[in-house]
């Protein structure tokens, strides 16, 4: 399966689970008509606690981790600042 393929496959399972996000990154850029092709998906999202629920909901099967800290899965426990007002 290609990348583009990939990658349009997660930004519906995204719009699906009703996420509030924006492309950003690489692929924003080829959106936009940039020649230089990423092989990710950079998104940025509303950090409220019911969208950060959809979106452990959503992405739970495919494993993910936060780049900054990999050790920790969107998936194993719900972050401690989740559900605090901003």
């Amino acid at each position: 399966m290609s990348s583009v393929v990939q990658l349009n496959r997660l930004i519906e399972r995204l719009c699906d689970a009703g996420i509030d996000f924006v492309i950003v990154g690489g692929f924003a850029g080829v959106l936009h008509g940039s020649s230089l092709v990423t092989r990710d998906l950079d998104v940025c999202t509303v950090l409220s606690a019911e969208n950060i629920a959809r979106l452990r909901a959503a992405l739970r099967d495919l494993q993910p981790t936060h780049r900054l800290t990999p050790q920790r899965c969107l998936s194993w426990k719900r972050p401690s600042w989740a559900g605090t007002r901003m």
